[in-house]
Parts: C-alpha cells; structure tokens; sequence
C-alpha cells in the first residue's frame, strides 16, 4: 500500500517533463539500453531549471522531509552534499546538526570503488570539492564512522519510480553502500519530473522505502518488505559514466 501524504500540482517544466517521461514499456530494447535513455531524458530536464525554482521546489522538499516522523526519529543520518541541480540539501546538513543528530556524508574512493562515511560536525569547514566536483568530507577533519550506527540514509538520484527503484548516474556507488545498511531507513530526494512509474529494475537495484519530492511523501515499504530488483535481469551495473553519485 503506497501512502501518498501532502501532494500537490505541478507546474511548469515539470508539467511538460513528466508528460515526456515515462516508464519504458515492455519490448522497448535491453534494460541497459532503456536505463540509459531514461537517465539521460529526465537529467537533461532537471538541468534545464532555471535556479530560482530549484530553490523554490528544494525548499518544498525539505519542509516534507523535516516534518517526517522518519526525519525525526534518525538520529544518525547518512545524508549528501548537493550538485548539478539535485535538491539542494546544504539546510538539511544545518537542521540534522541543530536537532542533535550525528551527521555522515560520504566520500568516494574510487580506487576501491566505494563510499568511505566521515562524520560532518561543520559543513562550512569540513566540505571541500570532491571527484567530479562533488563537496565531500575532508579526512582530516572529518573522522571515519561505523556504518552500522547510521539509521537513516538520505538516497540521491537522477530517476525514480512509485516503487522506490532509482536510477543515479550508472557508477553502483550507492547500491553497494546500501547493501551494507539493511536495517536504516532509505528516502529519497527528488523533484516530481524525476518520478516515473516503472524503471526496468535490475537484480542489483535496490529501493528507497520512503519517496519525498515537492509534492509530498510516498512511504513505499519499510526496511522489512522491501521488493527485489528483476532477478531474471542482468547482475550487470549500467556502466560508470564519470560521476559518482550512483
């Protein structure tokens, strides 16, 4: 049963971009293919908001957020620093600590193909440009932490769909670090255009249990019966293609 709290009506971009973007029906080439296309349509549209409404609808998605019962339970939270127009999470990273919470952000380590967590006690002073340009902690400042502490992960994405399958940027990043956090609480952030019905999900895939964009909150499922990825696809990831944020 999907949950639909708060939703709202779209304007705009995101009008014409959700009327373009839908699920790839059956038939339409390999997943692969059709993961790839869905990615590059709906990241082409998210870059095409003019600034001022990425602030506007980034504004609408942390009040849901913040006013989540998931929010306010975390209490060790695994979020990330914001690029290319993603909702723009540097006052979430300002509330976590302000509300008493632990705040990890992730950094990437590309020679083991991972996600190391630092612990963030001031954003301002412990970011610093990253792979790809993506603000991360900086390791001496910012000391490792022990995953199994977190509670809630903060989930970027470039595609999702009602069932809380996601798309990033094709690297795997995220679906190994997840992997490695079963029991913490998943949300993802998104704008309403990156919401499509169905991503052809692959046997690695795994999904966000809760979905926050502008319009509201979708509580998916929870930690205990979430669905698998297409376990007659392909194990295959979809190929780094130069970024992280996966």
């Amino acid at each position: 049963m999907i949950a639909d709290v708060g939703r709202g009506s779209s304007e705009g971009v995101e009008v014409a971009a959700r009327a373009d973007v839908r699920g790839p029906s059956a038939g339409e080439g390999d997943p692969a293919g059709r993961r790839a296309r869905l990615r590059r349509q709906v990241l082409e549209q998210r870059l095409a908001l003019p600034a001022h409404r990425v602030a506007e609808l980034s504004e609408r998605v942390r009040a849901h957020l913040l006013s989540h019962p998931a929010w306010r339970a975390g209490r060790a939270v695994l979020a990330y620093a914001s690029f290319r127009q993603e909702v723009d999470t540097l006052p979430l990273l300002a509330a976590a600590l302000s509300q008493g919470k632990e705040l990890i952000l992730p950094r990437v380590d590309r020679r083991r193909k991972r996600l190391d967590l630092l612990r963030v006690s001031d954003p301002g002073a412990d970011l610093q440009p990253g792979y790809q340009g993506i603000p991360e902690p900086d390791p001496a400042r910012c000391p490792p932490v022990d995953a199994a502490r977190i509670d809630l992960v903060l989930v970027p994405g470039v595609v999702f769909d009602r069932r809380g399958f996601r798309l990033g940027y094709g690297g795997g990043y995220y679906d190994r670090l997840l992997a490695s956090l079963p029991g913490a609480v998943r949300v993802g952030l998104a704008f309403s255009l990156q919401v499509v019905d169905e991503i052809p999900a692959l046997a690695h895939d795994l999904p966000v249990d809760i979905l926050v964009t502008e319009e509201g909150a979708l509580h998916l499922h929870g930690p205990g019966d979430r669905p698998p990825g297409d376990l007659s696809g392909s194990n295959a990831g979809d190929g780094d293609r130069g970024a992280t944020r996966t």
